[in-house]
């Protein structure tokens, strides 16, 4: 009777450690990957000009998967910001969205005080409307898309002031 309660003693705390690794990797971002303009290949910006995120004379500047770049991904260019849903059993639930940066009023951030949601880019167009870019779980690496984003945004707004 006691081996059987240590093997199921044993049995529970692996399941346990194991779950945890899992929720671990999931939700706090371990399986997330950045990528900087660098780190994108070739196939993955082809991928992102297939599903019409992407023109062949644009530079991805950030970009930030969670999920893997076939699933979904948010990113700004020197031309865009965008962010999509990839799910090809479900396509009613697909989304993308971009903006260019002349289409665009404000950007703002959110900061999630919980470990275990993303951070929420707010993106503004001049018409009114807005969609979301979820950034990571990792607050740094949120400020550090959301901070060049800004920047290329306002480089990109002086730009057309000066013409």
């Amino acid at each position: 009777m006691r081996y059987f309660s240590l093997k199921k003693s044993f049995i529970l705390l692996f399941l346990s450690a194991a779950l945890s690794a899992i929720l671990s990797a999931t939700f706090l971002g371990g399986c997330s990957s950045y990528y900087s303009s660098s780190g994108l290949t070739d196939a993955e910006e082809d991928y992102l000009t297939e599903i019409d995120l992407l023109d062949n004379n644009e530079d991805v500047l950030f970009f930030s998967s969670g999920l893997g770049i076939k699933q979904e991904g948010n990113f700004f260019t020197d031309k865009r910001v965008a962010t999509y849903w990839i799910e090809p059993e479900r396509p009613h639930r697909e989304k993308r969205v971009s903006a260019d940066y002349s289409e665009i009023a404000d950007i703002s951030i959110a900061y999630s005080s919980n470990s275990l949601y993303a951070h929420k880019i707010t993106v503004t167009r001049i018409d009114g409307s807005q969609f979301p870019v979820y950034i990571g779980f990792r607050r740094a690496i949120a400020q550090d898309f959301f901070e060049a984003l800004i920047k290329q945004w306002q480089q990109e707004q002086w730009q057309q002031e000066k013409q």
